[in-house]
């Protein structure tokens, strides 16, 4: 089991404190009529939501300017589904702070720090993780620039613990099939006995104008796997309003309007959205890939603004 850790792991990572906002508790009510494009305006949508990696639990973002330094966000996740075949069930805390702001190259970044830990399932035995790390995106964009963090994961009935750290950086750009793209470049290194092939790298090219990942490039041990053109996901989604549901947290309970996610006609992902929350307080997001096949849901239980 040892030498598919890496990879396992790399699916999971390759996937946002200041004075608390006023907020209501208990039943808030929404009386105005908003269309989509209004709450496209309003919320920052987390990823993943409709993104080819969005089995990640490396959080990025639409509509930063949304959100100001010092906001701080707690959500609980969890997953179900299989990658590469293997049944993954997953609970998981993702802590997300917006701790400043930085020039990467040149670019205005949001400096986010983020703190997970997780506990899955797989073949049988559960595997621990704690990351702590930070990364910064484009604070207009939301695109990923940078990113370091440091892991520790346990597998039931192993020791010792695996020692994992993990890197993205925007590394060039270039043309590919008719899309102008930015070059990521993501490094895991793991280091412990009788692990084979610790080392993973994966290049990504990534759509400047919308974001897609058109192509990845995966290099383990020996191996290189080339995804060769992956077709855009951003083409064809639809935002859709549904019914209004109330939405029950650690926050208190509230009014949402439901929103759906559908691209080329299929429902992809649904999000419970209140007008006192710049983010959404839930959304469900599933994901089919070659081999894998992944439902993720997300539930807001802290929410500060800066």
């Amino acid at each position: 089991m040892k030498k598919y850790v890496p990879i396992l792991i790399l699916l999971f990572f390759t996937l946002c404190i200041g004075q608390p906002e006023e907020l209501s508790q208990g039943k808030s009510s929404e009386s105005d009529e908003w269309t989509v494009e209004d709450w496209k305006d309003h919320l920052s949508v987390m990823d993943p939501t409709v993104t080819q990696d969005a089995s990640t639990m490396l959080p990025g973002f639409g509509n930063p300017g949304n959100l100001s330094v010092g906001t701080h966000l707690v959500y609980d996740l969890e997953m179900e589904g299989t990658i590469m075949g293997l049944d993954v069930p997953l609970k998981a805390v993702m802590d997300i702070t917006f701790s400043g702001k930085e020039h990467i190259e040149g670019v205005r970044c949001f400096k986010i720090d983020v703190n997970s830990s997780l506990e899955m399932l797989t073949q049988g035995r559960t595997m621990k993780m704690e990351m702590v790390g930070t990364e910064w995106i484009d604070d207009v964009t939301g695109e990923l620039l940078r990113a370091h963090m440091e892991m520790i994961g346990h597998m039931e009935g192993e020791d010792p613990s695996l020692p994992l750290s993990f890197s993205i950086e925007r590394t060039g750009e270039t043309e590919y099939q008719g899309h102008e793209c930015w070059i990521l470049t993501f490094t895991q290194e793991m280091k412990g006995e009788g692990i084979e092939g610790g080392k993973v790298t994966i290049l990504q090219y990534v759509d400047k104008q919308t974001g897609d990942m058109v192509r990845q490039i995966m290099t383990y041990g020996d191996e290189e796997m080339d995804s060769g053109y992956i077709e855009p996901v951003s083409s064809g989604v639809v935002w859709e309003l549904g019914n209004r549901e109330s939405v029950i947290t650690e926050l208190g309970t509230y009014e949402c309007q439901v929103i759906t996610i559908s691209r080329n006609g299929e429902l992809v992902g649904t999000l419970w959205a209140s007008k006192e929350f710049t983010v959404p307080l839930k959304y469900v997001t599933s994901v089919s890939e070659t081999g894998s096949a992944l439902t993720l849901t997300m539930l807001l239980v802290t929410y500060e603004r800066g």
